[in-house]
């Protein structure tokens, strides 16, 4: 076996032709299967990477091709929405032409069905990754958790959170989250794209205890979209947080907004 794998065959051949019994023959082809039976293996898995390999690329062919295409489009349908704001604007100073205002409406809706969503849904995903890692983010801040009794409390400035969203992704660069009375706003521009999300976080015991982001309002490029796509968009993604991910051996019980902060208060769970 040894002489196999380091290229000596000449050697191992000599080895079989020099059996001297029924017994040592097959003895080698015991050998000789286990040779075989680890070198299929080996062909085997090297065959599934070799698959994967190549639906990995492909995969990548495609994505490559639908951003090209989707970078084309959105290029094209910007060019039009500018031109035709204009003609609008102009007309409706002279006639209030209704055709127009219709055509212009028609076209900002096939700019968020072809375009829109997909950048909204950029920025959705980009949070709910983020979230994912925020408890990590607060047990690592100094005074973030601070304790009275048996009563917990975390406090998240929009300055701290901010800074954490754009150490997890660059999309954030452009983005930022604003602490309000009971509200919580989140807006940015990119290009000509802007997004402003507006909405409150509260308490949940069901599935598990957390807290969960609700979208009260949403903006893109100064068009409010309806409660559908706020639902489709909260079921979609997961922009709240877990408490018992932080400290174990507690459970959230009030979350609140003030100016520039956010807090929650935590009890031991029994």
């Amino acid at each position: 076996m040894r002489s196999y794998y380091t290229g000596e065959r000449d050697s191992l051949l000599m080895t079989v032709l020099g059996a001297r019994s029924f017994k040592d023959l097959f003895v080698l082809y015991d050998y000789y299967q286990i040779i075989i039976g680890r070198d299929q293996a080996v062909l085997d898995k090297y065959q599934d990477r070799y698959h994967t390999l190549q639906q990995t690329s492909t995969q990548i062919r495609q994505t490559t091709t639908e951003l090209t295409e989707m970078k084309t489009n959105l290029q094209n349908q910007r060019e039009r929405v500018v031109t035709l704001q204009k003609e609008v604007d102009a007309q409706i100073a002279t006639s209030g032409d209704a055709a127009a205002i219709q055509k212009l409406m028609d076209e900002l809706t096939l700019y968020w069905e072809n375009i829109g969503i997909y950048e909204v849904k950029r920025y959705f995903k980009a949070l709910a990754s983020a979230m994912q890692n925020l408890p990590d983010f607060i047990q690592k801040q100094n005074g973030g958790i601070s304790t009275t009794g048996t009563t917990y409390t975390i406090r998240i400035g929009q300055d701290e959170l901010n800074a954490f969203l754009r150490s997890q992704n660059s999309i954030f660069e452009d983005f930022a989250f604003q602490f309000n009375q009971d509200k919580i706003i989140a807006s940015g521009q990119r290009d000509q794209l802007q997004l402003s999300i507006e909405g409150h976080y509260t308490v949940e015991n069901e599935p598990q205890n957390s807290i969960r982001f609700h979208v009260d309002k949403l903006v893109f490029n100064q068009l409010e979209l309806p409660d559908t796509t706020r639902r489709m968009l909260e079921r979609e993604f997961d922009l709240g947080f877990y408490p018992q991910k932080i400290l174990s051996f507690v459970k959230a019980t009030d979350v609140s907004t003030s100016e520039g902060v956010l807090e929650v208060k935590l009890a031991i769970s029994f």
